[in-house]
């Protein structure tokens, strides 16, 4: 790092955290992160020093004066959630991915470009690309793209036309029975309540994971462990609850199409004519 090698020094400060977590490689990170330009990771980094040892602490010194001086620096990115757009929403970035939760929060990022996925069940991904400059502070509204059945509607059935006549048939035509559907509705629905009850168990947990950060971390946004845990917690639970929820939603529904429609199969009549010796009948068939 004192060559200005950033990019060796990072592994091996990565490879001795992995070995031996310390707080001095916390603050090695950071300035070594810093010296690539990734700000966001520093930052990091840095109020992992000032929460782990007491303010009088060189390292704690070092980590303040660095902080100070990179905060106002850095671009922040705050994603509002288009009123067209669905409640599963989640923006990808990289490797990290923002669900609801995370919208209407500055975001740290790093100075340059960056590419931003919007993208939800059932509708074409939407890219966002952004410069974002040094102190620069950016707002903007996300929707994925449109509906897949819109980008992709389902070919028109290929009916031929059968030139050749064909005469009555007198015997009675197979109806399908529906009693596999009304047990394909119960299983696939019980499915969907079972999901939207893991939902709701990750609401809670958002919930309670976002109080922890409200009283781990200061109005600057400096958090402790803890509150940085909470943190992670809270975008991991999010994506859970969005994904339980959108999952339970489709299958209860589908279960209930199931059930209702297994009810009626309809009825089919059938009138025949034919002669006899003697004489002649009518045939009326139904089925249910």
């Amino acid at each position: 790092m004192r060559r200005g090698d950033h990019a060796a020094a990072c592994a091996r400060f990565r490879e001795s955290e992995r070995l031996d977590p310390a707080v001095g490689t916390w603050l090695n990170l950071g300035l070594c992160e810093e010296g690539l330009g990734h700000w966001a990771s520093a930052w990091e980094y840095y109020q992992r020093v000032l929460h782990a040892v007491p303010a009088a602490d060189g390292r704690a010194v070092v980590a303040r004066a660095q902080l100070d001086a990179l905060d106002p620096r850095m671009p922040r990115v705050v994603f509002r959630l288009s009123p067209e757009a669905p409640t599963t929403t989640v923006v990808a970035h990289d490797a990290d991915e923002y669900g609801v939760s995370s919208f209407g929060v500055p975001l740290p990022m790093d100075v340059g470009d960056h590419t931003f996925v919007a993208r939800a069940d059932g509708f074409a991904a939407r890219t966002y690309q952004l410069l974002l400059r040094e102190g620069e502070r950016r707002e903007f509204f996300v929707q994925p793209g449109a509906p897949v059945d819109e980008l992709h509607p389902a070919p028109a059935p290929n009916v031929e036309a059968d030139p050749s006549p064909r005469s009555a048939s007198p015997s009675t035509p197979e109806v399908p029975t529906r009693a596999g559907h009304r047990t394909a509705g119960f299983v696939v629905g019980g499915i969907g309540v079972a999901a939207l009850s893991a939902s709701v168990v990750a609401a809670a947990m958002v919930l309670e994971n976002k109080n922890i950060v409200e009283r781990e971390c200061d109005a600057r946004g400096a958090c402790s462990p803890a509150g940085l845990d909470a943190g992670r917690r809270v975008k991991i639970w999010g994506n859970v609850g969005t994904a339980t929820f959108a999952t339970g939603v489709v299958a209860a529904g589908a279960g209930l199409y199931l059930i209702l429609s297994s009810g009626s199969a309809g009825r089919a009549t059938r009138v025949t004519a034919a002669p006899a010796s003697g004489g002649g009948f009518v045939s009326i068939a139904s089925s249910f």
